[in-house]
């Protein structure tokens, strides 16, 4: 399964561009980034350029997937379920 750069978008939320190369830039899921937008991606991956974290889309879609988990356990959690 292969995935799509605007589906990566979608998750992150707030990104910007793409730039006259080509490359998104959002916040990173990765670290604790929040105020400046460090992770650069476009079709062929991403990268931050404060933690050093890389890799390819599926890599990036997964990280997503489970911080979206862990939010829904943590909110489970707070209304007692």
């Amino acid at each position: 399964m292969s995935i799509a750069l605007d589906q990566v978008l979608r998750e992150l939320g707030k990104s910007a561009g793409p730039d006259h190369h080509g490359w998104y830039t959002a916040l990173c899921p990765f670290h604790d980034d929040k105020r400046r937008p460090n992770l650069r991606l476009r079709e062929g991956g991403f990268r931050c350029m404060t933690c050093g974290e890389k890799g390819n889309l599926k890599k990036l879609a997964a990280r997503l997937g489970t911080k979206r988990e862990e939010g829904k356990h943590m909110a489970l959690r707070i209304v007692g379920m």
